[in-house]
């Protein structure tokens, strides 16, 4: 029965909480320097992408930019700084916060769209 129940339950939550990842107001454009703030503000914090999965974030120092480190393997990554603009500067376009609006932009959308969830918190 419980296999049942989240056939039923599950796609409708997963629907209403990607329904909750666009913004009802624009967001305000961010400059990479706040990006890099945010993810200082939460470095060493656990946070989740809209899916639930946990994780954590730092700045490389090397490349100041982002990096995540999933809880399920716990090995950093990052698409480098390059990627970092190109995803901040599609947000500051359209506002979403559905990774798959950044597919092509960085591997690493759902970090990046979990980190900007936290950005008013």
């Amino acid at each position: 029965m419980p296999g049942a129940y989240r056939r039923v339950i599950g796609p409708l939550a997963l629907r209403l909480r990607y329904s909750l990842a666009v913004p009802a107001e624009p967001p305000q454009p961010m400059t990479y320097e706040e990006l890099l703030d945010l993810a200082r503000r939460f470095e060493g914090k656990t946070l989740e992408t809209v899916t639930g999965k946990k994780f954590t974030v730092g700045v490389s120092s090397v490349e100041n930019c982002p990096y995540f480190t999933p809880a399920s393997s716990g090995y950093g990554q990052t698409d480098g700084r390059k990627a970092a603009e190109k995803f901040l500067a599609r947000y500051n376009e359209i506002g979403s916060l559905r990774p798959s609006d950044y597919a092509r932009v960085t591997r690493n959308a759902s970090y990046y769209v979990g980190l900007l969830a936290m950005r008013d918190r």
